[in-house]
């Protein structure tokens, strides 16, 4: 007799995308044929629709294609205001006269915006407004002519009004997918109307077997399943986890009797957090044992994500650049800047106290932190 193969612990270590792709390659398998299983029709109606959330709130989770977007706009508009200030500041020893009170003008208009090279994103859009507003008055049209600013001031205006566009777009986004739920809540519903789904399918196969009963599309359906379950088994055991003994089963729950016991994600403190030059906060670790264990080497090229209540407008992700070492062992980690135009506020000026997750170059969720600050930056 055939079944379904043991699944439910690879289910817990899959990275969403695989989680994803694993369960897109059974539902597409299984919708040309489950009109021969009238029997499992319901059950697997409330899989599949619960498989559709989950393949919106994966799409919106994983794209974020306006992160990317707001990033760089904000570089733009850092880049164009020091433009504009640097050639301000050249034209205070110009040896040009009317240039050196040109100068002198637009610094009143400077000096009531420089805090635009450090502050959050959104309050930088604010400041930007202003300040185009102000140089936009009549004691400043000559100046702005004279220094030949007037393309960069159309440029900053451009890429302001495009920035707090796409912001207003990304919060709009992330409204919807608060609606809509995470992936971890998605997965968990998924994963138990799949156990229901597939406990039917056994059901049905077993019976109709005994009965004489054709049971090919079953059969065709547990064998598809199966294929699967050894494919992604195999592409978990390449990162080290070893697939289910044969005493697990696919009622892995936990002592309640309830949903499935999802992997513990560790978490680890820090002990020591400094700015170490323009580019390098570094975060030592107090179990650096477990610290080893846990991220060596595998967060290098990785995100450190900050978080907070309330989150500060401010940028959230850092990327880890490399280790602290001490007597040939990692005891700590150099997290970069989040963006390459930004420089780190020495010594270690903060939002307020933090806490991070720890991602791998590919998205997996490593380690929780604690005891962390949320550092200031400014454009360099």
């Amino acid at each position: 007799m055939k079944s379904v193969k043991i699944y439910t612990r690879l289910l817990h270590f899959f990275r969403n995308s695989e989680h994803f792709d694993f369960f897109k390659f059974i539902v597409s398998f299984i919708v040309t044929r489950i009109s021969g299983i009238p029997e499992i029709l319901q059950s697997w109606n409330v899989f599949n629709g619960l498989f559709e959330k989950e393949d919106v709130i994966f799409k919106k989770s994983a794209a974020a294609i306006e992160t990317k977007y707001i990033a760089d706009l904000n570089s733009e508009r850092h880049s164009l205001f020091t433009l504009f200030r640097r050639k301000v500041s050249l034209s205070e020893i110009s040896l040009d006269a009317t240039e050196r009170d040109a100068a002198v003008k637009l610094n009143e208009v400077l000096t009531n915006y420089k805090s635009i090279g450090k502050a959050p994103m959104v309050e930088v859009s604010a400041l930007i407004i202003n300040m185009l507003q102000d140089l936009d008055k009549p004691r400043y049209a000559t100046p702005v002519t004279t220094l030949d600013l007037s393309d960069v001031i159309s440029k900053l205006e451009a890429a302001n009004d495009k920035f707090r566009s796409l912001y207003q777009e990304r919060f709009q986004n992330l409204e919807t997918s608060e609606e809509l739920g995470t992936m971890k809540d998605i997965r968990l519903q998924v994963d138990k109307a799949f156990k229901t789904f597939t406990q039917g399918l056994d059901a049905v196969y077993v019976v109709g077997k005994l009965s004489g009963k054709d049971v090919t599309a079953a059969e065709e359906i547990i064998e598809y399943i199966n294929a699967a379950i050894d494919q992604y088994g195999r592409v978990l055991s390449h990162r080290g986890y070893s697939a289910p003994k044969k005493s697990d089963n696919n009622n892995d729950e936990n002592e309640d009797g309830g949903t499935p016991v999802e992997p513990t994600i560790p978490t680890l403190a820090v002990e020591e957090q400094n700015i170490d030059g323009d580019f390098t906060m570094t975060l030592i670790i107090s179990d650096q044992p477990a610290f080893e264990a846990i991220l060596y080497p595998v967060a290098k090229g990785g995100m450190l994500k900050l978080t907070a209540d309330p989150i500060p407008d401010a940028y959230d992700e850092f990327p880890i650049r490399d280790f602290e070492m001490q007597s040939g062992k990692p005891i700590g980690m150099w997290v970069n800047p989040p963006r390459d135009d930004l420089d780190y506020d020495r010594p270690l000026n903060s939002f307020g106290p933090c806490e991070g997750d720890v991602y791998d170059k590919e998205g997996e969720l490593l380690a929780h932190i604690t005891n962390l600050q949320w550092p200031t930056t400014h454009s360099h």
